[in-house]
């Protein structure tokens, strides 16, 4: 018997609401000592953001797929449930407490704490390599029908890889084994726009252009940085840095060489208010 699921679903609601209750008090308490204020705002922002991601702080790397997926399902569905009932005012149906006020800080610790877990998972693929060489191995199965692919044809999965830690850290991305879908939605930044006006943080995935392709050709998903390069972890690569190896690596990828940069840590509603002005000053 697995044993690695150590909270059963009530224990785990409890952990859930009890934490987000307790950040909502201890943002009343500082909304006082602000404001002189003692009436607390109900279409706060904090109790969204608390509630928001409380929940996966609970949810261990190993955990039993079927669980995995009820709760992942179960998560997004509070997420929105949230959302709508702390930002907006419930006998008008109008908003009082607008996302664009959120505290950056607040969505910058949510980001961190998805990009941690994100990059956890990434690295139980360390070890990953295919069987014969055909792309084959059962992590890499599995992620193809993640994808809705036949998981033993061979195909590429530079791309199915990160769609499946991804999925296994809760964290909503693609379900695709095409890297082209992965730079259609959470964009942040695109070699044609220029220069980036923001910090790289890990968690992020970078995609590689290949010429002869013409096209978007391979992911990385992006844990650091230095000057002048970026260190990731990806699949379907080897020594050399091939978009058609055999098995899951760490890497050191020139910053040249990335074309695109997308953000799955955040979503929705907090990407868009994360990044908002940036986005803007590309436009």
């Amino acid at each position: 018997m697995d044993h690695s699921f150590s909270y059963n679903y009530s224990q785990l609601l409890q952990l859930h609401f009890n934490n987000a209750w307790s950040v909502l008090y201890d943002s009343r308490e500082n909304w006082k000592g602000r404001s002189g204020n003692s009436t607390f705002p109900f279409g706060t922002r904090y109790f969204a953001l608390a509630s928001y991601n409380s929940i996966s702080r609970y949810i261990p790397i190993r955990i039993n797929e079927k669980i995995k997926s009820i709760m992942g399902r179960f998560i997004q569905f509070t997420k929105v449930f949230i959302l709508l009932v702390t930002t907006c005012n419930p006998v008008f149906g109008v908003c009082r407490d607008s996302f664009s006020n959120v505290d950056k800080q607040h969505i910058s610790k949510i980001r961190e704490e998805a990009s941690l877990i994100l990059i956890s998972e990434a690295q139980t693929w360390l070890g990953v390599v295919e069987i014969t060489g055909n792309n084959d191995h059962p992590r890499i199965s599995e992620s193809m029908k993640l994808c809705g692919l036949s998981g033993n044809r061979g195909y590429p999965w530079c791309a199915s890889s990160q769609a499946k830690i991804h999925f296994d850290a809760n964290i909503p991305a693609p379900h695709s084994a095409r890297v082209t879908d992965w730079f259609k939605q959470n964009v942040v930044w695109k070699q044609e726009w220029g220069d980036k006006f923001f910090t790289v943080q890990p968690g992020m995935v970078g995609a590689i252009y290949y010429q002869r392709l013409k096209r978007y050709g391979h992911i990385v998903l992006i844990v650091g940085q230095d000057n002048n390069n970026y260190y990731t972890l990806e699949g379907n690569t080897n020594s050399a840095g091939s978009r058609e190896g055999q098995g899951f690596y760490r890497k050191i990828r020139s910053k040249e060489c990335i074309a695109a940069i997308a953000d799955y840590c955040i979503t929705d509603q907090l990407f868009l208010v994360h990044y908002n002005l940036l986005l803007q000053r590309y436009k």
